[in-house]
């Protein structure tokens, strides 16, 4: 356990109304944290992945948070329809597509990167299979960042769940008779960071907010490829000493320093209050 740990390792969360120990809060929401997975139309290699995403229900609607950019360059992006997330069913996994991509358009945006944000739809029963347990279910007040917290509120740390590339393995078994591999199985491996809010420097966007790595945490470099889409979540005391759990926004982009660009809870809270967009499928 290291010292940023140890320090807060005898606080409890308060999470979906269950006290959770501090050293366990990250841990406890990994699960509603998914590498982005996407259909192929390939016997060999139906399934591949690329970057993280959250899955987390809002006002009563399932979304998926994620980016757009892992889609692919402009020019060659995948459809959003192939996107899935993965079920188990019996022995099994299935992939389930959404119901709809909603567009979202940010009108003060002056770069590419602050329109990245992606956020796709699911009902609550897709083909047969009640998706709601897949969600991680967040009061809106939930949606929140430490500047937007009141004077006696205290934040206690900032941790974001990824799944780095360099730790996605594509088991590929070869046919005795062929030349063409067998079924392919796709493992990941989820890592935690976790993250100090920063002063802006110019390698941040406008309407963005800035993170680096907690240094007591995480000396040293990293390596940020699949890390765009992970949640930053907040874990906070409030005015009555308890520590709180929030969602203070979505990754866009990190370099190798440990600095990380954030698609910010108050800015995902006015997406909600705008409708979120329009559906595209």
């Amino acid at each position: 356990m290291n010292s940023f740990i140890r320090g807060r390792a005898k606080l409890s969360v308060l999470m979906g109304g269950l006290l959770v120990p501090f050293n366990r809060a990250l841990g406890n929401i990994v699960r509603y944290c998914r590498p982005l997975a996407f259909h192929n139309d390939d016997e060999h290699y139906d399934l591949s992945m690329a970057g993280s995403a959250f899955l987390v229900r809002v006002l009563g609607k399932n979304y998926l948070f994620a980016t757009q950019h892992q889609r692919g360059d402009v020019g060659g992006q995948r459809d959003a329809s192939q996107i899935v997330i993965l079920v188990a069913e019996g022995d099994h996994h299935v992939g389930v597509a959404p119901n709809e991509l909603i567009s979202v358009w940010r009108s003060n945006s002056s770069g590419r990167t602050c329109d990245d944000l992606m956020v796709l739809r699911y009902d609550d029963v897709r083909e047969g299979r009640d998706l709601t347990p897949h969600f991680f279910p967040l009061p809106f007040a939930a949606l929140l960042e430490a500047g937007e917290l009141p004077s006696e509120c205290e934040v206690i740390a900032h941790g974001l769940i990824g799944f780095p590339s360099r730790f996605t393995e594509y088991d590929v078994s070869w046919d005795d008779d062929a030349d063409a591999p067998g079924p392919t199985s796709v493992k990941s491996k989820w890592s935690r960071y976790y993250l100090a809010p920063a002063a802006r420097t110019a390698w941040d966007e406008d309407d963005l907010t800035p993170y680096v790595l907690e240094p007591s945490s995480h000396p040293g470099d990293i390596e940020p490829d699949g890390l765009s889409g992970s949640p930053v979540l907040m874990i906070y005391r409030d005015a009555n000493g308890q520590a709180q759990f929030a969602f203070a926004g979505i990754a866009l982009k990190a370099n190798a320093k440990g600095r990380f660009n954030v698609f910010g809870a108050a800015r995902i809270r006015a997406l909600f209050d705008q409708g979120l967009g329009e559906g595209s499928f």
